[in-house]
């Protein structure tokens, strides 16, 4: 199932809980996204394009939901129902509930590792696997177990030691993503998707 998004005035938390209705009524295997762009001749064609962004955070939720065990009510949205362009929603919802972290690497368990930014399914596996044989002693050893440690070590202890002082950082921008700031109006003669 594909929906276009920005077409409507529906929000994101709007789109996000009608497809997880989908999943578990079995309706659906999985969703496809797509960002509205306007085409010519059409009555939609002065209607602003979606930022590609919302497209990209939309499916970022979606795996949060299917292989993370996210529900709706866990991710982040803003005042106006959608999620924030500037954070990844696992950034964003691990920045929304400070007190579930630091998670301490030796003892949590593979579902506290796995909402951790920067662990995946098979990095929390490995982590669970490793520690009975092996003694971590720093971010290079959770590296070579497929942790993005740029992400995870703010909110990660190690032996009761925190791993980075800062949860989170990142570069400030001159716009916000939601802006599109500079980008034209630019308008389609078919729909973008289309395949010839």
């Amino acid at each position: 199932m594909q929906l276009v998004v920005g077409a409507t005035p529906d929000s994101d938390r709007t789109i996000v809980s009608k497809v997880a209705e989908l999943y578990a009524g079995g309706g659906i295997h999985h969703s496809q996204f797509s960002a509205f762009r306007p085409i010519r001749d059409t009555p939609m064609e002065d209607v602003r394009a979606a930022p590609a962004m919302r497209e990209h955070r939309l499916y970022q939720a979606d795996h949060l939901m299917r292989g993370y065990g996210f529900g709706v009510d866990e991710l982040a949205f803003d005042e106006s129902g959608n999620l924030p362009l500037t954070l990844d929603p696992k950034i964003a919802w691990a920045l929304s509930h400070p007190e579930r972290f630091p998670v301490e690497v030796r003892t949590a368990s593979r579902t506290q590792l796995l909402r951790v930014p920067g662990i995946g399914p098979v990095a929390s596996r490995r982590i669970v696997a490793e520690r009975g044989r092996t003694v971590f002693r720093g971010l290079a050893d959770l590296r070579k177990l497929g942790v993005i440690t740029s992400r995870a070590a703010g909110f990660l202890t190690l032996a009761g030691r925190r791993l980075q002082t800062t949860r989170w950082a990142e570069q400030l921008g001159f716009w916000r993503a939601e802006d599109d700031v500079g980008a034209p109006h630019i308008m389609y003669d078919v729909s973008p998707g289309t395949f010839r």
